[in-house]
């Protein structure tokens, strides 16, 4: 979300008015990325820790004002994102991250995706060899920062 938001008035306030919230890139592990696509399951706790209760009047927009896909459709550059998903997860649907991927590749975005064969959310997602992965997409986009 942070990614796709940066500088963006409504995400503003006067604690620090002279700095960006903009990011150089970023890294998406098994994040939801639409959160009406969420798994039903998983949709009451979280849906309602993250936005409040389906019965509220304002619950559908708000349902796409914390999905970060929703901010694909208005944005003209976003910065280099690495999404990494495991293919069973059961919290959060593999598909978010492709659906995702699938629009920023549509737009020309420099995004990138790696999925994790018979991975869940969290739990067995993790190796070195991910978190290789992840610092050398880190390092390829650190000469950005010097």
């Amino acid at each position: 979300m942070v990614a796709l938001t940066g500088n963006m008035a409504c995400y503003k306030d006067d604690l620090y008015p002279d700095f960006s919230d903009s990011v150089l890139a970023a890294v998406d592990c098994f994040g939801p990325l639409n959160l009406r696509k969420q798994n039903p399951e998983a949709e009451s706790d979280m849906i309602r820790c993250l936005i409040g209760n389906p019965e509220e009047a304002d619950f559908e927009a708000r349902l796409d004002e914390f999905s970060p896909q929703s901010y694909l459709d208005k944005a003209s550059q976003i910065p280099p994102l690495f999404l990494l998903h495991g293919d069973k997860d059961s919290l959060v649907p593999f598909e978010q991250s492709t659906d995702f991927y699938t629009k920023a590749k549509a737009k020309g975005f420099d995004v990138r995706m790696a999925l994790v064969e018979g991975a869940e959310h969290e739990h067995d997602f993790w190796s070195q060899d991910l978190v290789n992965c992840i610092f050398d997409f880190i390092e390829s986009h650190a000469h950005k920062l010097r």
